[in-house]
C-alpha cells in the first residue's frame, strides 16, 4: 500500500509544479498600456522649384565613320528536280524495304487474370 501513495505525491508535486509554473508565465492579465503616436507633424512649405543641372552632352566627332557593311547571307537553294522522289517512289524494290507489316490485333481476354 505505501508503493500507491508514493505514486500519488509524486503525481500531486508534478501537478503543483506545473500549475505555478503557468502561473509565473501567464503574466499580468491586463497588458501594458501602448503609447500614443506623436502628432503628425506639419507639412514643410514648398521649396521653390529649381533648374535641373545641366546634364553631359557627347560632343559629335570630327571623322565620320563608315557604316557597318551586311554579312553575306547563305541563300537557301531550293531543288526543283524531283527525279529523286520519283525513283523512290515508283521502285518496286524500295517499296518493298520500306513498307511494315500489320501486327495482327491482340483479342482481349476474358475472364480472371
Amino acid at each position: 500500500m505505501s508503493h500507491s501513495w508514493r505514486g500519488w505525491t509524486a503525481a500531486l508535486t508534478t501537478l503543483l509544479l506545473c500549475v505555478i509554473l503557468l502561473a509565473a508565465c501567464g503574466g499580468s492579465a491586463t497588458p501594458a498600456p501602448t503609447p500614443e503616436p506623436p502628432p503628425p507633424a506639419e507639412a514643410p512649405t514648398a521649396a521653390p522649384p529649381t533648374e535641373p543641372p545641366p546634364t553631359a552632352t557627347l560632343e559629335p566627332t570630327e571623322v565620320p565613320t563608315e557604316a557597318p557593311t551586311e554579312a553575306p547571307t547563305a541563300v537557301a537553294v531550293a531543288s526543283t528536280d524531283a527525279s529523286n522522289c520519283i525513283e523512290c517512289h515508283t521502285s518496286e524494290e524500295t517499296l518493298q524495304q520500306l513498307a511494315v507489316e500489320d501486327e495482327p490485333a491482340e483479342e482481349l481476354s476474358e475472364g480472371e487474370g
